[in-house]
């Protein structure tokens, strides 16, 4: 049987009798503590715990207590899910699912008008003209225009992924071209913090025709913390897709053309602690000349990023 706790501030999962489970408190986590059923018992007892462990009891009388069952199993279901099937001196317990921290969020231009910067994004770091263009390629034949005419430090962050409470561990999935090899940076940004003259936060994507990098940001100062080739060299015009993600104190980043298959497994990976600020997420880009954005997908709290 297991022990028991405060059943108003805490959540208990429980298992097939006697499995252990475990219990998450408002106030701590702490583990579980077991104990096994004790043989024997008759009808009418009850299972109960003594100082010396659990012995078979005599039910109290009055109140509708136990008076011709004997527990066999105690069967946890989380609030909102079907019951399976019952057996006589089957226990069930209703319990509160864990949530999983983070959400999904993802955005292309399709209600954006043409020539105009999109709704819902914010302008990071040195400042750019970003509008959005007609494009019969792009998913909702709009793309977001990065027309950076000299190499600075520009970013764009979307607004709702940015007040996600989760988002200081993201990952920025999205499909990009650009206007030539040597101009092909685009980059997924994550704990994206500062202005023009202060910029923090990692930035992970395609750097040159055939090379990715992850670097970082911090408070200005700029940092190439990884370099690797890229699995097919780019081609311009060509759509491309990039997976960045920050886990703790873990970047990842690939990139592979559009319309093959994603690579099983990261390209490159880092680990780094330079910078703890959960920040914003978006996208990056560094060198000049025109860059495209067809749409983004960015997950927050550890989740996967996935296309919608």
């Amino acid at each position: 049987m297991q022990d028991s706790t405060d059943e108003q501030t805490s959540r208990c999962q429980y298992s097939d009798f006697p499995n252990q489970r475990t219990c998450t408190s408002n106030i701590a986590t702490y583990a579980p503590v077991s104990r096994a059923l004790p043989t024997g018992g008759s009808t009418g007892q009850i299972p109960v715990k003594t100082a010396s462990g659990v012995a078979w009891q005599d039910a109290p009388s009055g109140g509708g207590g136990v008076q011709s069952t004997q527990i066999g199993r105690l069967i946890a279901v989380a609030e909102g899910d079907p019951l399976p099937p019952l057996s006589d001196g089957d226990m069930v317990i209703r319990y509160a699912a864990p949530v999983q921290p983070g959400a999904h969020y993802y955005a292309n231009f399709a209600a954006d008008t043409v020539g105009t910067a999109p709704v819902g994004w914010t302008n990071q770091w040195d400042a750019l003209g970003w509008t959005v263009e007609a494009d019969a390629t792009a998913e909702a034949s709009k793309v977001l225009r990065m027309p950076a005419t000299s190499s600075g430090r520009y970013c764009i962050t979307l607004d709702t992924a940015s007040a996600d409470p989760d988002r200081g561990d993201a990952e920025v999935l999205f499909r990009y071209k650009a206007a030539s090899d040597a101009n092909s940076g685009v980059t997924g940004a994550v704990r994206v913090a500062g202005d023009g003259t202060s910029e923090t936060g990692y930035r992970g994507g395609q750097s040159s025709g055939s090379q990715m990098t992850i670097n970082k940001y911090v408070d200005n100062v700029f940092t190439t913390m990884r370099t690797a080739n890229v699995a097919e060299p780019f081609t311009v015009s060509g759509w491309f897709m990039c997976r960045f993600r920050v886990q703790g104190s873990t970047l990842s980043l690939k990139i592979w053309r559009d319309g093959t298959t994603e690579p099983t497994a990261w390209t490159d990976s880092v680990t780094d602690t330079s910078i703890t600020v959960a920040g914003k997420v978006g996208v990056a880009i560094t060198s000049n000349g025109a860059k495209y954005l067809d749409w983004v997908a960015i997950a927050t709290g550890g989740r996967t990023a996935v296309k919608q």
